[in-house]
């Protein structure tokens, strides 16, 4: 779980390098201002994470299996509920659909899909 963390933190904070989680699952910039926190808590333990050894190196090579991950997005996006959907499910369906968000925020992401459920319709009518 730590590691999901890790990966969701790296991908909002393009500048940062490192991170440290509590073992309640809280992300921090700082390692002081993590072993404080975690001071508090039963369990004072933190991780240390590194973007180099989180982030997944089949991401920067393309593969036979996007097209398979595409495919299935799309499907998956003719009975996306915006409202019901979870934060990971929507950020999950961004990437699988391989669009690019201006902010990694959940109503960036929201709109992302919806411009391109737009410019689907739109292809499809003319």
């Amino acid at each position: 779980m730590s590691k999901e963390l890790a990966a969701d933190y790296f991908s909002r904070h393009l500048s940062s390098n490192e991170c440290h989680i509590t073992s309640d699952g809280r992300v921090f910039h700082s390692k002081g201002t993590a072993e404080g926190f975690a001071n508090g808590l039963k369990d004072n333990k933190v991780s240390t994470y590194n973007r180099s050894e989180v982030e997944d190196p089949k991401e920067e090579t393309s593969s036979g299996d996007d097209s398979t991950t595409k495919n299935q997005a799309l499907e998956l996006l003719k009975s996306f509920d915006a409202v019901s959907a979870t934060y990971p499910e929507i950020k999950a369906l961004v990437k699988d659909l391989g669009l690019q968000s201006p902010t990694q925020g959940k109503e960036d992401l929201l709109a992302t899909i919806e411009a391109f459920k737009v410019a689907c319709n739109t292809v499809v009518e003319e």
